[in-house]
C-alpha cells in the first residue's frame, strides 16, 4: 500500500490513521507525490487571487465568496477568480449575486493550463473540507503564487511552512481566511519574499525524489 505525503508529521498521521482502519502493517510506505516546474508566465497581478478546482461544496467556494466579501472592505480593488466546473456552479453563481461581488468575482470556467492561471495571480485560495493531496496547491506555489489554506487532511501540511511560503488557517475560520488574504495583498513586499520561497516545493519535492523513494521500496 502507497500513501501520497511528505514530512515526517503528517506521514506518520496518515500512517497511523491506516494502522487504525487496517491494523499496523510495515508494508505501508508514504511516498511524496512530485512536483514540475511550473511552465506559466505571468504577469502576475498583485491584486489577483485565484481558486482553482471543481464546484462542488467539499471544496468551499461558498464560505470563500463570504471571507472574499470582507476582503473588498480592506482592498477594494482585489479580484477574485474561479477556475473550474462541476454540479455546485449555479449556486456559486447564485451566491456572488446574492452577496453583491459581480464586480470583484468572475468565473471563467475549465482551465487546462493552472500553471498560467497561478502565474498570472498574487494569491491562490485553498479551502477544501478534505483531500488526498493537494495537486493544485503544490502547482500554485511552484508558479509563486502564494497560497492561504484550510489545515484540513491531507496535504498542507505535508506541502507548506506557514508564514514563509503559504499562509495557515483554522479549518471554517473564514474571518481569518478573510484577513490572511488581506495581508498578503496590502503587503506585496513581504509576498514577494513568500512567493519566492513558495517556488522551493518543486526542489522539495521533486521527480528525483519521487523515483528514489520508489527504488528504495522496490530494492533497486
Amino acid at each position: 500500500m502507497v500513501v501520497k505525503a511528505l514530512r515526517k508529521r503528517p506521514r506518520k498521521s496518515q500512517e497511523s490513521h491506516l494502522w487504525k482502519q487496517f491494523g499496523y502493517q510495515e508494508s505501508i510506505h508514504v511516498i511524496p507525490h512530485h512536483m514540475a516546474p511550473a511552465t506559466g508566465v505571468g504577469p502576475r497581478d498583485p491584486k489577483k487571487v485565484v481558486m482553482v478546482s471543481r464546484f462542488d461544496h467539499v471544496k468551499g467556494q461558498i464560505p470563500v465568496l463570504s471571507a472574499f466579501k470582507e476582503v473588498l472592505k480592506i482592498v477594494p480593488d482585489a479580484q477574485l477568480e474561479l477556475y473550474g466546473r462541476g454540479a455546485d456552479e449555479r449556486k456559486i453563481r447564485d451566491e456572488i449575486d446574492r452577496l453583491g461581488l459581480g464586480d470583484s468575482v468572475n468565473i471563467p470556467g475549465f482551465t487546462a493550463d493552472a500553471s498560467q492561471v497561478f502565474s498570472e495571480a498574487a494569491v491562490s485560495i485553498v479551502a477544501s473540507t478534505y483531500e488526498g493531496f493537494c495537486l493544485s496547491m503544490g502547482e500554485s506555489m511552484a508558479a509563486g503564487c502564494v497560497p492561504v489554506s484550510y489545515g484540513f487532511k491531507y496535504g498542507p501540511q505535508d506541502l507548506i511552512r506557514p508564514g514563509i511560503d503559504a499562509m495557515l488557517v483554522e479549518p471554517g475560520n473564514v474571518k481569518d481566511l478573510a484577513d490572511s488574504i488581506s495581508f498578503l495583498l496590502l503587503n506585496e513586499e513581504h509576498r514577494e519574499r513568500m512567493s519566492q520561497a513558495s517556488t522551493t516545493i518543486v526542489d522539495r519535492i521533486s521527480e528525483a525524489r519521487l523515483i528514489d523513494e520508489w527504488r528504495k521500496i522496490l530494492g533497486y
